[in-house]
């Protein structure tokens, strides 16, 4: 296996970087690369493929994560950013908004 060395910028041996891949590195690897081809193959055949597919379980924690602190930020700032909606607004809009969204798929996504 070839090891790389962390940037300058995450070379810090009490780091996060650090922290992490001392924990994920290890005498047993913690993802399956037989495992990553099926899924690889599962999701190349699927008629509706995720526009973001996490493997391993340090990806899908990883990505809760911050998931959940874009929750909390949003909730503390909330009533901040709904502050700016001009007052005449029409708020059906949200409503419609909320269901453009909601779809799988959409122009944004």
């Amino acid at each position: 296996m070839v090891t790389v060395p962390l940037p300058g910028a995450y070379d810090d041996p009490q780091g996060p970087a650090a922290s992490f891949l001392q924990l994920v590195k290890g005498p047993v690897p913690i993802g399956d690369p037989h495992k990553v081809a099926r899924a690889l193959i599962t999701i190349s055949k699927a008629a509706n493929p995720p526009l973001r597919l996490l493997l391993g379980m340090d990806a899908v924690v990883v990505a809760e994560g911050k998931l959940n602190e874009i929750r909390r930020e949003l909730e503390e700032w909330k009533e901040l950013s709904l502050s700016t909606v001009a007052d005449d607004v029409d708020t059906t809009i949200v409503e419609q908004l909320k269901v453009m969204f909601a779809k799988e798929e959409n122009a944004w996504s």
